[in-house]
């Protein structure tokens, strides 16, 4: 856990499809870590532990994301496909600046007082699903601020619930149509935690 100068890993790809669970990127020291035009397949691609430092993430796709600890992970360009959870913040601020996401999912699990903005997004679920109750976020003691357009070309391919935070769920007929999807220009979920923190 000694702190580190910057790391920065540009233009590469860990595919390990169908290979078992492996993880592309620990960081648990703290430095800067950057990962640039990066693909994960059949990987996690990051696991950014409670003592690592801050993580920028630029033009990445697509493997899932856990983030624990005070320092920031900020991205640009995020693209996460796959099911289950794709972002699972323990306490950390998290920003997105462009957010795709695909196949039937959560797309953040927001705990522990961390706090996610999502600036720009596309959610698109692809497949129909029977099972009302996958929100797109989880949102517990945390603050989440979002927007996003859902994507939707086959009926039932849709959220019907965006966040679940506890005793109470945002659904999304709160939110106006676009197509069989829908747009969402302000999506906020902070219970517990004042703005100005």
């Amino acid at each position: 856990r000694a702190a580190g100068p910057p790391l920065a890993i540009e233009q590469l790809a860990f595919d390990n499809t169908n290979m078992g669970r492996q993880l592309a990127v620990a960081v648990d020291a703290p430095r800067d870590v950057t990962l640039r035009d990066v693909v994960s397949a059949g990987v996690s691609l990051l696991d950014r532990r409670q003592h690592g430092g801050r993580v920028f993430l630029e033009n990445v796709c697509c493997g899932r994301i856990a983030i624990a600890g005070p320092d920031p992970v900020v991205a640009r360009q995020l693209d996460t496909e796959g099911g289950g959870v794709r972002i699972d913040n323990r306490g950390s601020p998290f920003y997105v600046l462009g957010l795709k996401t695909e196949r039937i999912n959560t797309v953040l699990d927001n705990r522990n007082g961390g706090r996610a903005e999502i600036f720009g997004g596309l959610l698109y679920m692809v497949h129909p699903t029977s099972d009302a109750s996958i929100p797109a976020f989880r949102n517990a003691d945390s603050w989440l601020v979002a927007s996003f357009a859902e994507e939707v070309l086959r009926p039932g391919a849709r959220y019907r619930v965006y966040v679940a935070d506890g005793a109470h769920t945002i659904d999304a007929d709160l939110f106006p149509e676009r197509g069989l999807g829908r747009i969402v220009p302000d999506l906020r979920d902070t219970p517990h935690i004042q703005a100005d923190q």
